[in-house]
């Protein structure tokens, strides 16, 4: 082979080379670039860790701090630097409205506990909250407590309607399936070592429908009332009420001739008297 074939031979392998070189550069992926931390400057912002309903009453778990950035932070959010006990201060207070997970607390949005409107803001759209007499007794020995379930039992006499003239008493379930709000002064469970606590009060809250609540006001003329406390287990589906079952509107309207009738006030008128 002579020198001037060798020469040729040497560039083109040197070519092929460079060729390989330059193909797997091509094709090799872009160095990753260096990563900088960088500082967010903000504040510690109370949120609510879970998705609740309006009406909810906040729990120590439902709360804590998380940072946010100085410019997403509102002048209406709950921050650290103002309130630094607000993990403790707003246990107990109720959700004004519905909130979702990861959401900032909202002066305004809930209302603490003790303040004025917290009963209010439990009542879903449509409902409201009417007071019954309560005793030991027919408050299922004291222990029947706030967001219980329970069915309302009216008991009334009939005087010389019996057998022989006697009085004949009769009894039967107005309402079923009713939320209660509060007992006496409690607006939440209270939760002991020992479970639940009796609660002393002359008094329990219902949260009634509009129609509920006219049946129960003539009910409470008409004889005695006692709440039935429900098993926290649902009832198999052909037990399953889906909303409070009423007596027939003909025998409270019978009954309620036999007594004066209702007086309500509202908002200081008095209606419905005759």
């Amino acid at each position: 082979m002579s020198p001037r074939q060798l020469i040729v031979l040497a560039i083109a392998a040197l070519a092929a080379t460079a060729a390989v070189f330059t193909g797997l550069n091509l094709t090799a992926p872009p160095p990753a670039p260096t990563e900088q931390a960088v500082a967010v400057e903000g504040q510690q912002v109370l949120v609510i860790t879970r998705d609740m309903p309006q009406g909810t009453v906040l729990q120590a778990s439902d709360l804590e701090w998380r940072g946010f950035s100085a410019a997403s932070i509102g002048a209406s959010f709950v921050q650290e630097t103002s309130s630094p006990e607000a993990l403790t201060e707003y246990v107990g207070a109720v959700a004004r409205r519905a909130f979702a997970a990861g959401e900032p607390v909202i002066q305004g949005a809930v209302i603490q506990k003790g303040a004025q409107g917290v009963l209010a803001a439990q009542l879903p759209p449509g409902y409201r909250a009417v007071a019954i007499e309560v005793s030991e007794v027919s408050s299922v020995g004291g222990f029947i407590q706030p967001n219980d379930r329970v069915d309302v039992i009216l008991t009334t006499t009939r005087e010389g309607s019996g057998a022989e003239g006697q009085d004949e008493v009769l009894s039967d379930v107005i309402l079923e399936d009713v939320r209660v709000l509060t007992v006496g002064p409690e607006s939440r469970p209270v939760d002991t070592e020992e479970g639940a606590e009796r609660i002393s009060a002359d008094t329990a809250v219902l949260e009634l429908t509009q129609r509920d609540a006219r049946t129960i006001a003539l009910a409470s003329e008409l004889g005695t009332l006692r709440l039935a406390l429900r098993g926290v287990e649902a009832e198999p589906p052909q037990m399953d009420v889906p909303s409070a079952q009423r007596w027939k509107a003909e025998a409270l309207e019978q009954r309620s001739e036999e007594v004066p009738p209702v007086r309500v006030h509202a908002y200081g008128t008095v209606v419905g008297a005759r």
